[in-house]
């Protein structure tokens, strides 16, 4: 989902913050369907190695392009 090969060719690479919602769209239509949300463990925290990889993304993504002020 990262590299976006199935996103229009305007999106080269998906932010963290894209991926975030994405998945937070597919936990609520799990959820819609009476089913437990994928991203959370038996403890029913999201799962560790979700965290560590949603971290790694906004890590590697790149900075907010300051704008001109018109």
């Amino acid at each position: 989902m990262r590299d976006a090969r199935f996103s229009p060719d305007r999106f080269k690479v998906l932010t963290a913050g894209m991926v975030r919602a994405t998945l937070s769209d597919v936990a609520a239509a799990f959820r819609s369907h009476d089913r437990p949300d994928p991203r959370l463990d038996a403890d029913g925290e999201v799962a560790f190695i979700l965290q560590w990889q949603l971290k790694g993304y906004k890590t590697a993504d790149p900075g907010e392009k300051p704008q001109q002020a018109i």
